[in-house]
């Protein structure tokens, strides 16, 4: 941001800082101070960078994937027998058609509802919460997914230590979230805790967006977990069509009768 230059004189009137009052008298210090007008601020800021010395995008998200894909093998090598175990109770939640619900928000929500479409594909009865239909009553029994990147949101914590039963667990809950907050999910929240990992070293990683790594790992990490639990239950592509919806957008993938 260009500032006009003040001499002193006008330090001792203006001051040194934005002054304090109203909006309208901090916009009219800035339009003062500024050497443009404040309505031309997006234009200068896109003006000061040049794009023909960025890198090449396609290096970028290339850079990118190979980083979220170390960060999915870090957080694999953290918790191998877990998910062992994980993908054990996913086998026996779609062979016994339990009822299994998704519990999270925003776009870590979106990244495990790939999984929940894959194991109702694969013969699990799948809820997700604040959907169109409420979660079934735990009295079914079943399972809770529950989906954080920080796991530190206040509604997903509520919910699972509302839900939570240590010794002979009517509902048996798995959560996905950041390493960081194992010791506390462990001790509170579930029963199996899979920690997402970050820290990989000499990555040249320059494309990062809020959340972004953890939603992905979230995503192909809980679905691979599926595909693994329909392997064990010796699925082929004719089995995973028959639980599929044969009608509507998606139909074709089903078994037609």
């Amino acid at each position: 941001m260009i500032i006009k230059n003040i001499s002193p004189e006008e330090k001792d009137s203006k001051g040194d800082s934005l002054p304090s009052g109203s909006e309208q008298d901090i916009s009219q210090w800035i339009n003062e101070n500024l050497s443009f007008g404040i309505d031309e601020l997006p234009n200068k800021v896109a003006s000061s960078f040049s794009l023909e010395a960025e890198e090449d995008s396609c290096e970028q998200i290339v850079a990118r994937i190979d980083f979220i894909n170390d960060c999915l093998k870090e957080t694999i090598k953290g918790s191998e027998a877990k998910i062992e175990e994980i993908v054990n109770l996913f086998y026996e939640w779609m062979t016994k058609h339990s009822v299994v619900r998704l519990v999270g928000v925003g776009r870590a929500k979106i990244a495990g509802n790939i999984s929940m479409y894959r194991l109702a594909h694969g013969g699990a009865r799948t809820f997700i919460n604040d959907g169109n239909i409420p979660l079934p009553n735990s009295i079914h029994g079943g399972g809770i997914i529950a989906v954080s990147a920080s796991g530190k949101t206040e509604i997903i914590l509520e919910i699972l230590k509302q839900a939570y039963v240590k010794e002979d667990p009517n509902m048996t809950i798995v959560a996905i979230a950041a390493e960081e907050v194992r010791d506390y999910y462990e001790k509170n929240c579930c029963h199996h805790f899979i920690g997402i990992k970050k820290d990989v070293k000499n990555s040249n990683n320059s494309l990062t967006a809020l959340a972004d790594v953890e939603e992905q790992i979230i995503c192909q990490l809980l679905d691979a977990m599926v595909v693994a639990a329909g392997k064990k239950a010796f699925y082929d592509d004719t089995q995973w069509r028959i639980e599929h919806e044969d009608v509507g957008a998606t139909g074709p993938y089903g078994v037609k009768l």
